[in-house]
């Protein structure tokens, strides 16, 4: 019997595995010691976190505001810019020295929590685009990306940012045993991407792509979280080495995109369907879907808004189709 990481890997490397690999194979930890995580309202480790305290200054000194009310969920806003051009990103910018943190008080803190036979997963907030953003603002930050004056200045601190996620993915790898990650860079909006694919191909797509060889090297893989519509940003995004990518389901036809891309990338598949407690039902509903993409690779994503009681059955019958 394969644990659920080694399937998972198994699964993605083309070797035998036990069962078509799901979200809950995958184990979520955001520790309090990385300032985006309080900042946005997300940390999840052995420790319960007060949630009175999430907003605050993330790693280079942006203020968020948390409302718990947001989304459903709870979730963070910047309170205004950094700066204004991002030519002169570099007097505003600095990088945080990692290795000031106490990452082996962090892993002893977390020891229980760590020992999993799951696949160790995180999310890095901000990614490239969406950093950028909280940095000059979202119409600042879209203009950036096609100004000839301003371009050059976005590349170098998008190249500025790869470097310093892959450290940081680096001292998660040594004292965690992080598996894989979730990169979070919004590029769509409900109609389309919010730049053209020959702009994510020149000022984008390197830097996630440099990312994604540097966490790869060092035994990560990169998943991406991108919101919106980005059907005509498929071919660029696959370029950038991410394994999977977790778009949403009701603006992107998932079905269309396995089809045409299915043997160059695997996707994440979202369950979204409003299952009752009945077992049989749910299971169902869940052999429609592994019926619907039969003969391709994906990998089933459980919305968190499932009821515990539909969460443990699609679990127990992921874990027993393959």
């Amino acid at each position: 019997m394969l644990t659920p990481k080694q399937n998972y890997l198994n699964y993605l490397n083309g070797e035998e595995y036990e069962w078509i690999p799901c979200s809950y194979d995958q184990k979520l930890f955001m520790p309090e010691i990385v300032p985006d995580n309080i900042a946005r309202g997300t940390v999840i480790q052995q420790k319960p976190f007060d949630r009175s305290l999430y907003g605050g200054y993330d790693w280079f000194g942006v203020h968020w505001t948390f409302d718990p009310t947001a989304c459903g969920m709870g979730g963070s806003m910047e309170d205004g810019i950094l700066f204004e051009d991002i030519n002169d990103w570099k007097d505003y910018v600095r990088f945080p020295d990692l290795s000031k943190l106490d990452w082996e008080k962090s892993a002893e803190e977390n020891k229980e929590f760590l020992t999993t036979d799951q696949i160790l997963s995180t999310t890095i907030y901000t990614g490239f685009f969406e950093r950028l953003i909280s940095f000059i603002g979202f119409s600042e930050a879209l203009v950036a990306l096609i100004d000839e004056d301003s371009q050059d200045s976005v590349k170098e601190l998008f190249d500025a940012l790869a470097d310093f996620y892959i450290e940081l993915v680096s001292y998660m790898k040594r004292y965690y045993g992080l598996g894989m990650l979730d990169i979070h860079d919004d590029w769509g909006s409900q109609r389309g991407p919010l730049m053209s694919i020959e702009t994510h191909r020149e000022v984008i797509a390197p830097y996630v792509r440099k990312f994604a060889e540097g966490v790869r090297k060092i035994g990560v893989l990169p998943e991406l979280h991108s919101c919106g519509k980005l059907d005509l940003l498929m071919p660029s995004l696959i370029e950038t080495g991410v394994f999977t990518w977790r778009g949403q389901q009701e603006l992107n036809d998932k079905k269309a995109l396995v089809d045409q891309y299915g043997d160059r990338f695997v996707y994440k598949v979202m369950v979204t369907e409003d299952f009752s407690d009945d077992r049989e039902t749910v299971q169902r509903k869940a052999a429609d879907l592994y019926e619907l993409y039969k003969g391709k690779k994906i990998i089933l994503d459980y919305p968190r808004w499932l009821s515990p009681e539909d969460s443990r059955i699609l679990a127990e019958f992921a874990r027993s189709h393959k």
